[in-house]
């Protein structure tokens, strides 16, 4: 951040609505829902669906003889149309009632066949919340009191016996049937396939038997290791053709593998209750039931799990020793992605609790990811020894690559306007980020994002991708002691690598390598780096190791060895590239990254792609303080309450509009100086001397 004066932002707040209206997680009379379809009165006879389609009242009464249904959801359907029929209603509103019976039923119907999942005593059970929800609350056709009788009439079969372990081994014995008759795959690939099969059953046999998938039938289990082995050896990794795939298994899965623990699938009021009770199992019922009756209002079972959180901790004191887990934490991520989702909809404000849920989100991430392992290599801090003309007459260093390593060096952190740690480190995590996390079918934009153009890019990928950014962050503060306050992202983006391309620079764009540089010498204001990788070297990509090149050790220092490394096999530049030189690669896998020091004792490089696509989130933080003199010349300055902070999510980042080209630089310029400020809460914005 430049200290002279900078050019005034007045980016115009477009497509956001008015901060009076209601929040989309607001009171539930402000709350309102997504329309459904109904029946109302329309021309020449017709009845008329909202929404545009058009059926004769003659063909919606037959529908449901074409469905071809059955197990429980017909039973349950005949079983309401019988209670209506006598019932004390109105004619007209009976006819309307079995419309809306029809259409939900073979609705619901198509999503479970869609889903591979069972029509069974859960199905059942979910049209009747459904219904009563569209009877009663929606469009009140009918009260309460009417609604209770006609479900007190319902019987729903019990469920068939499911032994888990019998129907994953006989679904694993299946795909690996269909895996043998795979056409054109080698054998190598083949075992792969096979290896993966067998981590995919036995992982599902473990999470169905410990509740986190509440599976009842062997047809789910063959949807979720269908999705699952599909995402991993097609859409991933690349191993199967999706030629081949088809063949041999007969269908190419439509569905993307449900969240971890299935969390991200529930989503009626007695879904979320169950999940309550099994996540809180000491936590007072009538708690568990307000927090779902309040979930229904926004976002879910993340929303639910979030107001249990809070109302622990409001009784027990800001240290309750209530945590949220991974499984609780994806879940009020996904609670996040549903409010925002209704809020654009319905085009209204985000609530409060949107960022607050975040909040909560981004320190249970780094509290996770403490538990995870880290490699840390400590290290001399560096800084050019020329300074002034000395300096400048050496331009040699700057553009000459091969010359770079040749910089006179002294001890010692420039950290130019900035206030770093005087400690240097590298440092590795082999699992930053989980598959889940940065699954290319689940946030497919991941592979190609950049803050200049969000206009079509799902919320989800947005807030993810921050998400990972903030994580990022937040270590570095960890790692270096410093306060998070001081640390800014100054640029991230996603990266791509392809074999074959020739351009060397960064910025987001394509190439084969990167040169040998220090980031802190690219941009002053570098300090802190970091990369994110989304894909595996030996799957994905061949060639591409990130690598430090370091000064070899001298006599005496250690790690020195008499043994000289034997490179005449090499060619003659790669000779020149290792002459005195120390390289330490690092082999790139999905999920894992390196966070370093920007300085000159983390040259760095990125060798040459030889085949495959390569991709990755480098990121690079500033310790260089805002004037405040920037937030001051802002439209909407320095966020001053919880609503504020909610405002700015939605117009920074959650920026679904076509923008100018200087629209999109100042939204993300004001997005980089103020995402401290919407990232924590409003008591962690201030330095602690500057606190009330």
């Amino acid at each position: 951040f430049s200290p002279s004066t900078p050019p005034p932002l007045s980016i115009a707040r477009t497509g956001s609505a008015s901060s009076s209206a209601p929040g989309i997680l607001g009171s539930p009379a402000s709350f309102v829902g997504r329309p459904r379809p109904v029946l109302v009165e329309g021309p020449a006879g017709m009845l008329q669906i909202r929404g545009g389609r058009r059926h004769t009242a003659n063909s919606l009464a037959t529908v449901g003889t074409r469905m071809q249904l059955s197990g429980s959801l017909v039973q349950v359907k005949e079983q309401v149309e019988s209670a209506l029929k006598s019932s004390t209603v109105s004619p007209a509103d009976l006819e309307e009632l079995n419309a809306i019976l029809t259409i939900t039923t073979r609705s619901l119907d198509r999503r479970l066949k869609r889903q591979g999942l069972s029509d069974g005593p859960e199905a059942a059970e979910r049209l009747v919340s459904t219904l009563r929800d569209q009877y009663v609350q929606e469009e009140q056709l009918l009260s309460e009191e009417q609604w209770a009788g006609i479900a007190g009439s319902i019987q729903i079969a019990a469920a068939a016996s499911f032994d888990a372990e019998v129907a994953v081994q006989e679904v694993h014995g299946d795909m690996a049937t269909s895996i043998e008759k795979l056409q054109g795959v080698d054998k190598r690939d083949m075992d792969e396939a096979m290896a993966a099969l067998t981590c995919l059953s036995k992982s599902t046999a473990r999470k169905i038997s410990g509740g986190k998938l509440g599976f009842k039938s062997k047809q789910e289990v063959t949807a979720k290791l269908s999705a699952d082995l599909y995402d991993q050896l097609v859409v991933q990794e690349g191993v199967i053709p999706e030629a081949a795939w088809s063949t041999a298994f007969g269908t190419v899965p439509s569905q993307s593998p449900p969240a971890p623990g299935g969390l991200q699938s529930v989503e009626s009021e007695e879904q979320i209750m169950l999940e309550l009770k099994r996540l809180f199992p000491q936590k007072d019922e009538s708690a568990l039931t307000t927090a779902a009756s309040k979930s229904m209002k926004g976002g879910g079972l993340g929303h639910a799990i979030f107001h249990i959180l809070t109302d622990e901790e409001g009784a027990a004191g800001p240290t309750g020793e209530m945590e949220m887990d991974e499984e609780m934490t994806d879940a009020v991520f996904w609670g996040v992605v549903k409010a925002v989702n209704r809020a654009e909809q319905e085009e209204k404000p985000l609530s409060t609790d949107v960022p607050n849920m975040l909040h909560r989100v981004f320190e249970a991430d780094m509290r996770h990811l403490l538990g995870r392992q880290k490699l840390t290599t400590n290290l001399t801090c560096m800084q050019p020894a020329l300074k002034g003309a000395d300096c400048k007459a050496s331009l040699t260093y700057v553009f000459d690559d091969a010359a770079h390593k040749d910089l006179p060096l002294m001890e010692g952190r420039r950290c130019e306007d900035g206030d770093c740690c005087d400690v240097c480190s590298r440092n590795i995590f082999p699992t930053f980020a989980s598959e889940a996390e940065i699954s290319l079918k689940t946030f497919p934009e991941l592979a190609a994002l950049t803050f200049n153009d969000l206009e079509n890019v799902a919320s989800a990928t947005i807030l993810q991708f921050v998400r990972l950014v903030e994580r990022v962050r937040r270590m570095i503060a960890h790692e270096y002691g410093l306060p998070l306050w001081s640390i800014l992202p100054l640029q991230a983006y996603s990266r791509k690598y392809v074999a074959g391309t020739t351009q060397k620079g960064g910025g987001g764009g394509e190439g084969s390598h990167v040169i040998l540089h220090t980031d802190e010498a690219t941009h002053s204001g570098y300090h802190y780096s970091s990369v994110m990788y989304l894909s595996t070297q030996g799957k994905d990509f061949e060639g591409g190791n990130f690598v430090f090149n370091d000064p070899a050790p001298k006599k005496g220092d250690p790690g020195y060895s008499e043994e000289k490394e034997d490179v005449s096999h090499l060619t003659l530049e790669e000779q020149m590239r290792r002459n005195g030189r120390k390289l330490t690669p690092f082999h790139p896998t999905r999920g894992s990254a390196v966070i370093f020091s920007s300085g000159w004792e983390n040259m760095h490089e990125v060798e040459k792609i030889t085949k495959g696509t390569r991709y990755a989130v480098p990121s690079f933080f500033t310790t260089c303080p805002v004037p405040e003199a920037h937030y001051d010349l802002m439209a909407v300055g320095k966020p001053k309450t919880i609503e504020d902070i909610a405002e700015d999510w939605l117009h920074l980042l959650l920026a679904h509009r076509n923008e100018t080209p200087m629209e999109s630089f100042g939204r993300v310029k004001e997005l980089m100086m103020k995402w401290h400020h919407i990232c924590t809460p409003l008591d962690q914005h201030l330095a602690p001397e500057f606190r009330g």
